[in-house]
């Protein structure tokens, strides 16, 4: 799945029917989980700023398939990189959480455009950012 703003990947291999029913609570904490380890230089405060707007903000998420065009051409960017990775170099899939989040960040830091942005810029990067807007919005 992708942000679609920030264009930051997660990816959920191997998910079982049971996983999937509670997908909603499963990404919350996913997100919350790689949040806190992208965001590795905020400070103990920072990070509970975070913690807190993610749990409340993760419970108001929408998901849509094939809804955008530039979002699904980024998607098969991540998917053929994992394609790749276990096809041609014999990588196994990341069906657990340390795995698929160490394929988050090799995907994390491929290049992406936006029509909308002048430059190329780095998912991870812009997720950090938005995250740290996130603390600047949240109330003291």
């Amino acid at each position: 799945m992708m942000e679609k703003e920030s264009r930051y990947a997660m990816v959920f291999c191997g998910l079982t029917q049971a996983e999937f029913k509670r997908f909603p609570s499963l990404f919350q904490e996913r997100l919350w989980q790689e949040a806190l380890q992208v965001c590795n230089h905020f400070t103990e405060k920072q990070y509970a700023l975070l913690s807190d707007t993610l749990l409340s903000i993760a419970n108001q998420q929408q998901f849509i398939i094939g809804h955008d065009r530039s979002v699904n051409a980024h998607i098969n960017q991540v998917t053929e990189l994992l394609e790749i990775l276990v096809t041609y170099q014999e990588h196994p899939l990341p069906t657990n959480r340390h795995d698929a989040f160490n394929f988050g960040l090799r995907a994390n830091k491929m290049l992406r455009k936006r029509q909308l942005d002048k430059d190329y810029f780095v998912p991870q990067e812009k997720f950090v950012a938005v995250c740290q807007q996130l603390i600047a919005l949240s109330p003291p």
